[in-house]
């Protein structure tokens, strides 16, 4: 069973469920009590995070490298968690929120390292491009440059039609290499896909669209 948790709503992937179903975060908790006697719980994590190239990470350096970027949590060294994207040669680092502790999970993963492997097929064939994936107000971005990654971000939109201006602003970024890029987006808007193909070579459309995205994202690249 898997739970993957975002900052106000949360989803649980359990097998022989269908569709996944979305809840409110003030229900995590006890849901989480209510099953965690079962056993084989891993647990998908939204929580801030630092990526840093694999060649400069060492253990005793990952927690400072996160308190770079959350200076004020107040988490210790035993809440650090690591993820290697190999495809990359990079590492995730993150922290486990102490409310997470008492449940024991015989895993946790961050969300962006499954859209990292999800997204890595795609990457393969288009090297220099956008993967970006909307859930409700929050868009995840990946984008790699001549095959090479340059950045994940998470960008909270202010309001519904943000999506368009800031896939573009990202593309923008990297308008030196613009006649080559490519998008990948969830946001099924036509005026948002009219946009884009105004600015980007080739905008393609990910499925299934809500929640099901989740689903396959989690089974595909994290398994089930």
């Amino acid at each position: 069973m898997s739970w993957i948790v975002f900052d106000d709503i949360f989803f649980i992937l359990k097998e022989g469920i269908n569709p996944l179903t979305l809840y409110s975060r003030a229900d995590l908790f006890p849901s989480l009590e209510e099953h965690a006697a079962q056993g084989g719980m891993r647990i998908i994590l939204d929580t801030p995070f630092q990526l840093v190239p694999e060649s400069l990470y060492d253990e005793k350096s990952g927690l400072n490298l996160l308190q770079a970027i959350l200076p004020y949590p107040g988490y210790g060294e035993s809440a650090v968690r690591t993820e290697t994207w190999p495809s990359t040669y990079s590492k995730i680092i993150y922290y486990l929120p102490a409310p997470f502790g008492p449940y024991h999970a015989s895993e946790t993963l961050h969300w962006m390292t499954c859209l990292a492997a999800y997204a890595q097929a795609w990457f393969d064939r288009h090297h220099t491009g956008l993967f970006t994936l909307r859930i409700q107000d929050t868009m995840y971005n990946l984008v790699q440059v001549n095959k090479v990654l340059k950045e994940a971000s998470k960008l909270r939109l202010p309001s519904p039609d943000d999506s368009t201006y800031f896939t573009l602003k990202l593309v923008e970024k990297y308008r030196s290499h613009q006649q080559a890029f490519k998008v990948w987006t969830n946001d099924p808007s036509t005026a948002h896909l009219r946009i884009l193909k105004k600015f980007v070579p080739e905008v393609s459309l990910l499925q299934p669209p809500g929640p099901e995205m989740i689903k396959e994202i989690i089974q595909g690249a994290c398994g089930s």
